[in-house]
């Protein structure tokens, strides 16, 4: 399952660190503004039970440090990340058929 981490481009190592733990990724930075004075970094992973509990380590960090990092799956978005359901919330993701990739997910 690919997610997509959007983050502030000053928050780099964290991105660089969800890169490193995925076999699969993919990193872009887009403008968060036509005016260009901040960005937002996006890096999809290919998400695996083998990874989850890494990249919620990392998330949980990013929280602990006050950063902002949302989450992507096809349309829907998830926000609000806490360190007590990053990894719920994961784990919530890879038990999820492919076919309601669209669908909300319950938040613990």
């Amino acid at each position: 399952m690919l997610i997509t981490f959007e983050m502030n481009s000053e928050d780099r190592q964290y991105a660089e660190r969800l890169s490193e733990i995925s076999d699969m990724s993919t990193g872009v930075i887009e403008p968060k503004s036509f005016s260009g004075a901040s960005e937002i970094l996006q890096l999809g992973i290919a998400l695996t039970p083998t990874i989850a509990t890494g990249v919620a380590l990392v998330l949980s960090e990013m929280i602990k440090n006050r950063r902002k990092v949302d989450i992507k799956v096809g349309d829907v978005e998830i926000k609000g990340l806490t360190e007590d359901n990053a990894l719920v919330i994961l784990n919530q993701l890879l038990e999820r058929p492919k076919e309601n990739e669209g669908e909300e997910v319950e938040r613990a």
